[in-house]
């Protein structure tokens, strides 16, 4: 199910919340990878290392959907493999949802911090 939801999410972020008449009924999701567990409402950004596509996602809640689930835990998956990996935490004390996450030049940044990985996003 969080499958899902990610590729829902990832699929507005590139794809945009408009279209025009010829666009309709022509929308396509694909899946990209599996994370290690169920995430919602988190922020999701993509960015390129070394011209490899990844998709990044940064802190939301588990599948308790419970206040101890919210956390900062961020991951990104290989768009060419599907293989995900678990990255640094976000850089705070609290955990985030509904949060969001946008690449500008180099660095990922989301609301409470920034990711910059080895090599160039």
């Amino acid at each position: 199910m969080h499958n899902f939801f990610l590729s829902l999410l990832i699929l507005v972020l590139f794809r945009g919340c408009e279209t025009n008449s010829s666009d309709e009924g022509k929308w396509m999701i694909t899946r990209f990878g599996r994370l290690p567990e169920a995430v919602s409402n988190q922020a999701v950004s993509g960015g390129f290392v070394k011209g490899v596509t990844y998709l990044y996602s940064f802190g939301g809640i588990d599948s308790t959907q419970l206040y101890s689930g919210i956390h900062l835990r961020s991951y990104r998956i290989d768009t060419r493999t599907g293989f995900a990996e678990r990255i640094q935490d976000m850089p705070d004390s609290l955990g985030k949802i509904a949060s969001a996450a946008s690449r500008i030049n180099n660095p990922i940044d989301s609301e409470k911090g920034c990711y910059k990985s080895q090599g160039s996003i």
